[in-house]
């Protein structure tokens, strides 16, 4: 399952007061994908197996998992609590950037990994797009002297 992302949309809102708007739903979908995703071989390794492929390593495979849910837990803690801070969008840029090289390398050019793989690559392309989307309209409504994480960081979040 793969989240899909309008991406131009959020390129469209991104500039306004909207995109901030965006930013928590962004951060509590992909959580919650990551959260799942990253559960899913601890509780179930057979069907996790079953539509990613056979693994050689089960215990790396549970690795990625236990890191994959705890970057999804705090994304979710970080949009439930409205707190969605230059390092909360660093960590959900990219780690789904991250993710969406290795998943598109290995099944796609080197066709190491299943095919599955492809789509979870582009639903990742999608999230770090949005995000990165959401990221510039931060930089224009804040001046573009400073870098993507620390556009609109005070040292305070705005009251929301």
């Amino acid at each position: 399952m793969a989240i899909l992302v309008d991406v131009l949309a959020a390129r469209q809102i991104g500039g306004g007061e909207a995109g901030r708007s965006w930013e928590r739903p962004l951060a509590l979908g992909q959580g919650a994908f990551y959260a799942a995703t990253g559960a899913w071989p601890l509780v179930h390794m057979p069907s996790f197996v079953a539509v990613t492929g056979p693994k050689l390593e089960p215990w790396l495979v549970r690795t990625v998992g236990v890191l994959i849910g705890t970057i999804g837990a705090t994304l979710l803690a970080a949009g439930a609590r409205r707190r969605i801070t230059p390092e909360v969008r660093l960590l959900a840029l990219a780690s789904a950037a991250g993710i969406a090289a290795v998943e598109l390398w290995y099944a796609g050019r080197r066709r190491r990994i299943a095919p599955v793989y492809l789509l979870d690559g582009a639903g990742e392309l999608a999230l770090a797009a949005a995000w990165a989307a959401v990221g510039a309209g931060r930089r224009l409504r804040r001046g573009a002297g400073r870098g993507w994480a620390e556009a609109g960081a005070t040292g305070r979040e705005e009251a929301r």
